[in-house]
C-alpha cells in the first residue's frame, strides 16, 4: 500500500470521519483498516494468485513502487516481464477485458 501522509490522512478524517479524533490512535487503526478494505490490492501474505495466472503486482525497486503484469510461478517466484523475482508484495487481478459496442 502507498504512504499516505499525516496531512491526507487528517483531511480523509475531516471527510469521512468527522467524529475521530485524529489524535487518539484507535481513530487512525479504524481509518487505515477501512481504506485498507477499500484497496483492490492483495497482500501476498493474505493470499496467492493460481500458478501461472497474469495478475497485476506491486512490488518495491530502490523504495520506488513499480506496478506490472507478472504472474506467480510453481516455484514461489514472480515472472515479471521475462524475469524472475521474489520481491512482490501486492497483487490483484487483471480487469476484463473491454467489450461492448464498438470495441474490438
Amino acid at each position: 500500500m502507498e504512504y499516505v501522509s499525516k496531512k491526507t490522512l487528517f483531511d480523509i478524517m475531516a471527510t469521512h470521519y468527522p467524529w475521530a479524533n485524529p489524535r487518539e490512535e484507535s481513530a487512525l487503526f479504524k481509518i487505515k483498516r477501512d481504506l485498507e478494505k477499500a484497496s483492490p490490492w492483495i497482500n501476498v501474505d493474505e493470499a496467492l494468485p493460481e500458478n501461472h495466472t497474469n495478475v497485476i503486482i506491486a512490488r518495491r525497486i530502490s523504495g520506488e513502487w513499480i506496478v506490472e503484469q507478472g504472474m506467480r510461478l510453481t516455484d514461489g517466484q514472480w515472472k515479471v516481464y521475462g524475469t524472475r523475482c521474489r520481491t512482490v508484495e501486492y497483487w490483484m487481478p487483471l480487469p476484463d477485458a473491454p467489450g461492448g459496442d464498438g470495441d474490438a
